[in-house]
């Protein structure tokens, strides 16, 4: 680390943060991790994209964009808008970019898409030199920057992902929580696999389903339960399969459970450039199922059956070797529970800092925004996304008070307006006004 020097770094935030799944989990678990690492050398300073637009080294250290993948809108786009001299992003996937037509649900969105894919994949090949660093997911995620951008693997750092570890573990009550999914979810007296997604084409659920018949054709009597908001197609399809319930989408506290009972996890996705999936299912000591390719075996590592995910037979086999094996079972779930233990939200997050200090040290020297005008900025970017932070992190959320609270801590110590520490919603609702009045000046 470089002592005696505060390291000042902008995370860039926006409505990734919003909902339960996809980049909201990684983008709002950094977040958290960072703030409670936040000590006299290192200070997080959240930024919405209009105070990163503002700002240069001089001001402040490095400014990362933690949430940069192809597929969503104008994500690349809007971080290579920042002039920052010292930027970095993450790029959690390259999807469209390497599975190409399997990406997409139909012939027409690969069409309406391609322009901006293209243009998103240019703007990468040809701005990677402005940045300090590429931080990605897995392995597998840095050799495909390396094969489809042409970067230089040295460019970029490879920092997993984690799992809450205090929400995601096994239960002492797998009877008592079976016996409330059944009468809540309508679940068979059988046993169940489960299968977690979004129902993207990535996850490969029509494939997945006709495994499914065919395993029950050879003797599998598993019910398969689908958790997870499903597009119309898909909810078409499974209803046309005695066996199989959709659940929707759960919050995380429900989602455990139906981890702990289940037998095993199936996910033979086409793609993956991490999982976290199957990183919450080894926390809970679930069996997997999960494909040979990608990211998927690095994530897994022995805690898994593997398949090919192209070959309905290769999965319906899978299906029928683990579902009559108990001793398979119970060795896929002691590896994964020890294996999980590699992966933690707080590992991530040291391990950031650490990239941000080593590259802090390559600079040498101090920024000269003082630390009262950083609060500033901290919070009238709170101002600028008060929407998208409020539906991240419910009012009273520790973290984002904290973040909050030092903020207002600098700034009663600075010739500006005063802020009391209150929970988000009642924070904002007093001092809106104020904060329209720095907002004008800054």
């Amino acid at each position: 680390m470089l002592l005696g020097k505060q390291i000042q770094v902008g995370l860039v935030v926006d409505s990734s943060l919003r909902g339960p799944s996809g980049l909201a989990v990684p983008t709002r678990e950094l977040i958290n991790g960072l703030v409670k690492l936040s000590n006299e050398d290192f200070r997080p300073v959240c930024l919405s994209l209009k105070r990163a637009l503002k700002l240069s080294s001089k001001d402040i250290e490095l400014i990362h964009v933690p949430h940069v993948t192809l597929g969503l809108k104008e994500k690349v786009s809007e971080a290579f808008s920042i002039t920052h001299e010292r930027l970095l992003i993450t790029i959690h996937a390259l999807g469209p970019a390497v599975m190409g037509n399997l990406f997409y649900y139909s012939k027409e969105d690969e069409d309406s898409d391609r322009a901006r894919l293209e243009g998103d994949l240019q703007l990468l090949r040809q701005q990677h030199e402005r940045l300090v660093k590429i931080i990605t997911v897995s392995e597998s995620m840095r050799q495909q920057i390396i094969d489809y951008l042409g970067i230089p693997r040295e460019k970029i750092a490879v920092i997993y992902h984690g799992v809450d570890h205090s929400l995601f573990h096994p239960t002492e009550n797998r009877n008592d929580i079976f016996g409330y999914l059944r009468n809540n979810y309508g679940l068979r007296d059988s046993p169940y696999i489960l299968h977690v997604s979004h129902g993207y084409p990535l996850k490969n659920i029509p494939r997945m389903l006709r495994a499914y018949e065919e395993s029950k054709e050879k003797g599998v009597r598993h019910q398969l339960v689908i958790v997870g908001p499903q597009p119309d197609a898909m909810r078409e399809l499974a209803g046309k399969i005695d066996g199989v319930l959709l659940t929707g989408p759960l919050p995380h506290e429900e989602l455990v459970n139906f981890y702990c009972c289940a037998d095993f996890l199936l996910h033979p996705s086409l793609y993956e450039s991490f999982s976290i999936t199957i990183l919450e299912a080894m926390a809970c000591g679930t069996p997997i199922v999960t494909s040979n390719c990608f990211a998927m075996p690095e994530i897994a590592g022995g805690a898994a059956l593997y398949v090919d995910p192209l070959d309905v037979d290769s999965i319906s086999n899978a299906i029928t070797r683990i579902s009559g094996d108990m001793n398979l079972k119970n060795s896929l779930r002691e590896i994964g529970l020890k294996r999980s233990e590699l992966f933690s939200w707080e590992r991530c997050a040291q391990e950031h800092l650490l990239l941000y200090h080593s590259l802090a040290s390559e600079r040498g020297r101090s920024t000269d925004l003082s630390i009262d005008k950083l609060a500033i900025l901290n919070l009238l970017s709170i101002y600028d996304l008060r929407q998208d932070l409020q539906t991240a992190f419910p009012d009273g959320d520790k973290n984002l008070s904290s973040l909050i609270n030092w903020a207002v801590e600098v700034q009663r110590g600075a010739d500006q307006e005063t802020f009391l520490l209150k929970p988000y919603e009642k924070w904002y609702k007093e001092h809106h006004k104020a904060l329209d009045s720095i907002s004008k000046r800054w």
